[in-house]
């Protein structure tokens, strides 16, 4: 699993370098996260929804903090190198110098788990992922301890609250569109957790793979899931692309597990929160180059998340989305042992 995990980061950042195969990537991407979060999850956790939570505010809602406020202190800085602008719109907004009541502001949003700061705004996927795991734990600990047939119950209960996220996104309204996001992804992440238990019996052939691969192009190319912005096609369209991406991505992932590649997609699987968070600030690095390469001005610095895919840029930028994340680890890294190794007694 760490292995799907690097190829669902692989897949995140190339989807946000306006790449030419878009579709393709929002198709599958965050709905194999899920998959592969509800894969891992413990069913044990179901008997104590509390220690489910706690854990979750650990590992969920803890790095979502420290992130967005690490962010939030560098704001300003960032307006003033030109990696925020108030004269580059995106999706109807402009980022803007803060002043000091706007920087209380956006801490309060943050540690009410509210996004904030544009270059980690990706973290929306530890909020979602959060409600998905504390409403399955709820669902699943209500059918062990209410009911006898708690795996039907499972079924149900994740069925009709699918259906409801459907229908919640239709609204506009930002409440109905988190809500909903939750709810449709739950019913990915069940079929992670189903799919563990069936592990054994799911054939993983090649000839499936390549099929569905093919299927899954030629659906792409009907429409494209915003899971986002809750922008599903229609249902089925979403769950067949969903199942026929994951598919491929699972079947890639136990072949390269059999080779040599394995070690480095396997680190880069343990390390999807650092490259989620930082890869929107790595491509800056190479807006920035092309900004001086076309001459263009400054403040296009600030273009999100990418200046142009067009002319293979977008494989530069993946590039840089991948390893300029994996490169400050190491930096981190290596100045905590730094500091913090102690010291060897003299003989």
């Amino acid at each position: 699993m760490n292995v799907a995990k690097a190829l669902a980061i692989i897949a995140v950042v190339v989807g946000h370098t306006d790449p030419p195969i878009f579709s393709i990537i929002y198709n599958y991407h965050m709905a194999l996260f899920f998959f592969i979060m509800g894969y891992l999850y413990k069913d044990n956790d179901s008997r104590e929804p509390w220690m489910l939570v706690k854990k979750r505010l650990r590992s969920l809602y803890l790095p979502f903090v420290r992130f967005n406020l690490l962010f939030l202190l560098f704001h300003n800085l960032f307006f003033f190198i030109f990696l925020y602008s108030d004269q580059v719109n995106f999706n109807g907004t402009v980022v803007r110098e803060y002043t000091s009541a706007d920087l209380m502001e956006n801490a309060v949003k943050i540690l009410f788990f509210k996004n904030t700061e544009q270059l980690v705004g990706v973290l929306w996927f530890l909020r979602t992922l959060f409600l998905v795991n504390v409403v399955f734990c709820l669902i699943r600990f209500a059918g062990l301890m209410l009911l006898k047939r708690y795996e039907q119950f499972t079924a149900i209960a994740v069925l009709v609250l699918f259906a409801i996220g459907v229908l919640m996104s239709l609204r506009k309204d930002i409440v109905s569109a988190e809500m909903a996001r939750a709810f449709v992804s739950l019913f990915i992440f069940y079929l992670g957790f189903l799919y563990r238990r069936s592990e054994s019996v799911v054939p993983m052939k090649a000839v499936f793979a390549i099929g569905f691969g093919a299927l899954f192009v030629l659906l792409s190319s009907y429409g494209t899931v915003m899971l986002v912005y809750v922008g599903l096609v229609n249902p089925a369209f979403f769950v067949a692309a969903s199942i026929l991406g994951i598919y491929v991505n699972i079947y890639l992932a136990k072949t390269i597990a059999r080779t040599r590649a394995v070690v480095f997609f396997d680190y880069l699987g343990q390390q999807t929160l650092v490259v989620l968070a930082f890869h929107l600030l790595a491509f800056k690095i190479i807006t920035w180059l092309q900004v001086i390469v076309q001459d263009q001005p400054l403040y296009k610095i600030a273009s999100f998340p990418v200046l142009s895919g067009a002319h293979g840029w977008w494989i530069v930028y993946t590039m840089a989305g991948l390893l300029v994340p994996l490169l400050l680890l190491q930096l981190r890294n290596g100045m905590r042992n730094l500091i913090w190794k102690p010291k060897t007694a003299l003989p």
